[in-house]
């Protein structure tokens, strides 16, 4: 165990309601109530915003969490949020990149039989989203580096590497077999099929999606902070996008 405690999370999501954020329980996992948090403008383009589907990456789940407390109010005249905050949660507090029963989140969604899966499946029954970001973490990392997924459009990558870039460093080498789309930006590859969160997501529910992935090595505050400017930029160059900008 690793003393983490999610029932500060459940705290954290439950304070939103009386900012005006919308907070349903999906579900719960052993437990432990699953959030989505909803915000904005219904007319508005839609966000759809995960972190925390590996129990051991608290980066994204701090970040996702910060953003929807901080970050989200500038946007909401223009953006739909749809915020999952921890996925994984048994896995989070126990620090486990798989779940409690062993599975591995992340590679689960081409099946029914994992409890989280089940429950995000249901809740994005009938979602579609303009754009998608999944946030984690890299232990092998020594920089900020994504996936984007698909080629066609207006990749948002190169401007959220330059902007990350403004604060920390881009990793050189993220380890891919792939040849990167752009410098710090490898694809959301069919090869994938429908296993991962993102590449199910991207399949049926989403136009576009991002993997954001920060160094394990950096201090938790780092990690969390620059998946913000990381989503800042990927959300400025949407929506300028999505008014025809």
């Amino acid at each position: 165990m690793t003393g983490r405690s999610y029932r500060q999370v459940v705290r954290r999501v439950e304070a939103l309601a009386s900012q005006g954020r919308t907070v349903e329980t999906i579900g719960t996992v052993e437990g432990h109530p699953v959030h989505r948090i909803r915000a904005g403008s219904p007319q508005g383009s839609r966000l759809l915003l995960t972190g925390g589907v590996h129990g051991d990456e608290p980066a994204g789940v701090e970040a996702v969490l910060r953003f929807v407390e901080e970050d989200m109010d500038p946007w909401l005249g223009q953006v739909a949020f749809t915020a999952i905050p921890c996925v994984n949660p048994v896995g989070y507090v126990c620090g486990t990149r798989e779940n409690g029963a062993g599975a591995d989140v992340n590679r689960s969604f081409e099946s029914d039989d994992v409890p989280e899966v089940r429950l995000l499946k249901e809740a994005l029954e009938g979602c579609r989203a303009d754009a998608f970001v999944d946030c984690h973490e890299d232990w092998e990392a020594d920089g900020f580096y994504m996936y984007e997924g698909p080629r066609q459009g207006r990749a948002v990558g190169p401007a959220v590497i330059a902007a990350v870039e403004e604060r920390a460093s881009i990793d050189p080498d993220s380890g891919e077999e792939s040849e990167p789309m752009s410098r710090g930006v490898y694809e959301i590859s069919p090869s994938w099929g429908r296993q991962g969160l993102a590449p199910y997501v991207l399949h049926g529910h989403a136009a576009r999606a991002c993997i954001f992935e920060t160094p394990t090595k950096w201090p938790l505050e780092e990690r969390a902070a620059v998946h913000r400017v990381a989503l800042d930029a990927a959300l400025r160059r949407w929506t300028g996008e999505w008014a025809g900008g």
